[in-house]
């Protein structure tokens, strides 16, 4: 081996069956925080939070443009506008009706109460839309516009 260091073969074994050991590692004092000066000399300091919140809204982006890309695409043309109303309506109308509730669960039960409420509100809506069934292209699945 080099290094002029030879182990004996239960040496593996005899790490394992010696148990846990305490490592001793040095962590930072606090969260570690990322600066960056910018060319005109600001400087931009993002910490954990800050990724969070860029992670989130990210997503929170991704899931409006999915979703109003997947309705105007699987909807007709003759329903396209009013689908989209009502996703309006549904997405931006009805936060202010989800705030008052979720701060209802967190005055009587926690915080934590609240979000496994919400999580629970995205399963069973999953569970409703799994059982769905689109038709393969918007125009099949109409018949009123068609006698009209």
């Amino acid at each position: 081996m080099p290094g002029g260091k030879q182990r004996r073969p239960g040496f593996l074994l005899a790490i394992l069956l010696q148990g846990k050991r305490e490592r001793k590692t040095s962590q930072p004092p606090g969260p570690v925080r990322v600066e960056l000066t910018a060319p005109d000399g600001a400087l931009w300091t993002w910490g954990p939070a800050e990724a969070e919140g860029r992670v989130t809204g990210a997503a929170a982006f991704s899931f409006v443009t999915l979703c109003s890309t997947t309705l105007q695409l699987h909807s007709s043309p003759a329903y396209r506008g009013r689908i989209m109303a009502l996703w309006v309506y549904v997405y931006i109308g009805t936060t202010p009706v989800g705030s008052i509730i979720t701060g209802a669960i967190i005055s009587a039960a926690g915080a934590r109460a609240a979000l496994l409420t919400g999580a629970a509100a995205c399963l069973v809506a999953a569970a409703i839309a799994s059982r769905v069934h689109t038709p393969p292209h918007a125009d099949a699945a109409l018949t009123d516009l068609a006698s009209a």
